[in-house]
């Protein structure tokens, strides 16, 4: 999951939020590359978010905490993500688990 402070509503310092973007990119890119066929155009992408525990909480700002990820696929892809249409993200509850699923189509 994501770090708090990548959300629109973290209100992190600039550098922080920094670091941690340039460090989401990357790793997503570099996973990117090596476990996915890069052949593919892609056309949209769905957020599938999984969450240990029933507290509410705002999928927007999730949403907003993957940019960084989202570009990360991007650069690996060499695709403009701007094209790229997004379905409703989703959740789940399964206890023990914190995590999202990035699902390309």
């Amino acid at each position: 999951m994501p770090d708090p402070k990548l959300s629109a509503n973290g209100r992190a310092h600039w550098r922080v939020k920094s670091k941690l973007t340039r460090h989401l990119r990357s790793r997503t890119r570099l996973i990117s590359i090596s476990e996915l066929d890069r052949e593919k155009t892609i056309q949209s992408y769905q957020l599938h978010f999984v969450f240990p525990d029933n507290r509410r909480r705002d999928l927007d700002n999730f949403t907003s905490r993957c940019k960084a990820a989202l570009d990360g696929i991007s650069d690996a892809f060499n695709q403009d993500d701007s094209l790229w249409a997004m379905e409703a993200p989703t959740r789940e509850i399964i206890k023990g688990k914190n995590e999202v699923k990035i699902t390309l189509s």
